[in-house]
């Protein structure tokens, strides 16, 4: 299958370009783990990007030492590059000096990947409702779809578990579209069912809330999308904790992705506390696909 699908609304669903945030620890193997398998899927191009950030070294920033640091790192790196050769022809390792936000935040404006691989930091005990800084500001600020590797899958899983199950959480907003439409792509390249899941929160008010039928009516809607786009899915409404409801939905469907439509964090609080949760605790990756293009990060700065 070629790295691009049309989907039913005639737009190309386009993977070409995978980069992986790597410092060599578990999070970062697991997340590269997972860019290989969908490099087979999509026959796209990997780039591995380290960061050594002083602050990793104690603070430590003599030239010297850093420039030491540098070049052992790409020669360990060339190990990374022999195993993602096997299933990217087209890859590549870069190691740069500077804050590991900084250094990826640049990759990603230089290189405009369709997805981010990454695990997420922050899973000390006093974390449990956030991201860490870094996986929090990429989330925020890139325009491509960001995978997030979170410890319960790194403690439990010691290689990919092939995609089988998908879990849609929907918000039932515009920001579903471009979601649907990789999380369908991908279902039907693995042939993997979708599960989609919309969560009403306890006493929620404002305009975003919608009534039982409104509701009814824009899930069986996204059903349909995924129907017309030749893969199979299953409904459900939920009322309850966001988080706390997509982690039992996924729990129960055995899924192996779960994946968000997401239009701006900050526009949402309980959109992104549930991903942040989903992230800590799902046995699983988190994918999140923002709506529409954002800045580019030479932009935003």
């Amino acid at each position: 299958m070629s790295t691009e699908t049309m989907t039913e609304q005639g737009t190309a669903v386009k993977v070409k370009t995978l980069m992986v945030a790597y410092d060599f620890s578990l999070f970062a193997e697991a997340a590269l783990e997972y860019a290989m398998y969908f490099a087979g899927l999509y026959s796209a191009e990997i780039s591995v990007i380290y960061a050594i950030s002083p602050s990793t070294f104690g603070g430590n920033d003599d030239i010297a030492f850093l420039k030491r640091e540098h070049h052992q790192a790409e020669i360990d790196l060339q190990a990374i590059s022999a195993r993602v050769r096997h299933y990217s022809q087209q890859a590549k390792c870069i190691c740069r000096i500077g804050g590991t936000a900084d250094v990826l935040f640049e990759a990603a404006a230089e290189l405009h990947p369709d997805i981010l691989f990454m695990g997420a930091f922050g899973h000390r005990a006093g974390d449990a409702k956030k991201l860490g800084s870094t996986a929090e500001f990429l989330l925020r600020s890139l325009s491509c779809a960001t995978l997030m590797i979170g410890p319960e899958l790194v403690s439990t899983v010691n290689k990919v578990r092939l995609i089988r199950n998908i879990l849609f959480a929907s918000s039932l907003s515009g920001a579903n579209d471009r979601a649907l439409q990789l999380a369908s792509d991908l279902a039907l390249r693995v042939k993997a069912q979708v599960e989609i899941v919309h969560v009403t929160e306890p006493g929620s008010s404002g305009s975003m809330v919608l009534s039982s039928q409104e509701v009814d009516e824009r899930t069986r809607s996204l059903q349909e999308q995924a129907s017309i786009a030749g893969v199979g899915s299953h409904w459900q409404m939920r009322t309850g904790e966001m988080g706390h409801e997509i982690l039992q939905c996924a729990k129960d469907h055995q899924s192996d992705l779960i994946v968000f439509g997401i239009e701006h964090h900050s526009s949402n609080p309980y959109v992104v506390g549930a991903i942040s949760q989903c992230v800590r605790e799902a046995e699983c990756p988190v994918l999140a696909v923002p709506h529409s293009k954002r800045l580019h990060p030479q932009e935003v700065r």
